[in-house]
């Protein structure tokens, strides 16, 4: 009935007699310890991704949010000045100066975000360049506005100037489209 011989002990032979609830039990036990060590490994995952969401919620997004703030206002700055320079009217420069000083804010706040985390290595160069590129621009801002009432003094004034620009680029323009189309006859 026994699988051991007499005088013979499990350690010798390695053979062990288990009825069937005794490997129910085992197999059931055995399933358990697989189930605590892949819910350790999720937990340990979920910790992981836990730190690293956090990490793109408190500095990725909150970067490209700044640098989206700066693209906007850069432009409208752009955009004003470019308007008061055709135009002079002081509308556009006020508008442009406004949008100028929300870009500085903008810089700012990079600055502090940038202070704040660890993980934006590549954030602070980037700031340099346009803080640099800013303040050039500014220095063309007010020369721009020293200048324009010169040009509207002049003689033609501004509008003169730039009609003149204009009507040399059309004629410029048409002669090169005359010169195609004679090439492609």
């Amino acid at each position: 009935m026994g699988y051991l011989k007499k005088g013979e002990n499990i350690i010798m032979t390695g053979k062990v007699k288990f009825g069937l609830g005794k490997r129910i039990g085992l197999g059931f036990g055995t399933l358990i310890v697989i189930i605590l060590v892949l819910g350790i490994v999720a937990i340990w995952n979920m910790l992981i991704v836990k730190s690293q969401s956090e990490i793109l919620g408190n500095e990725y997004v909150p970067e490209v949010k700044n640098a989206g703030n700066i693209q906007v206002s850069l432009l409208l700055t752009m955009f004003n000045i470019r308007g008061y320079s055709f135009t002079e009217d002081k509308k556009y420069l006020e508008k442009g100066q406004s949008e100028l000083d929300a870009l500085k804010k903008h810089i700012d706040e990079s600055k502090n975000l940038l202070n704040r985390t660890s993980h934006l290595v590549e954030l602070g160069d980037m700031i340099q360049k346009v803080e640099f590129g800013v303040n050039e621009y500014e220095k063309m801002i007010n020369e721009t506005v020293n200048q324009n009432p010169k040009r509207a003094n002049a003689p033609g004034g501004a509008k003169g100037e730039y009609e003149s620009l204009y009507s040399s680029q059309a004629v410029d323009g048409k002669s090169a489209v005359n010169q195609l189309t004679s090439l492609i006859k």
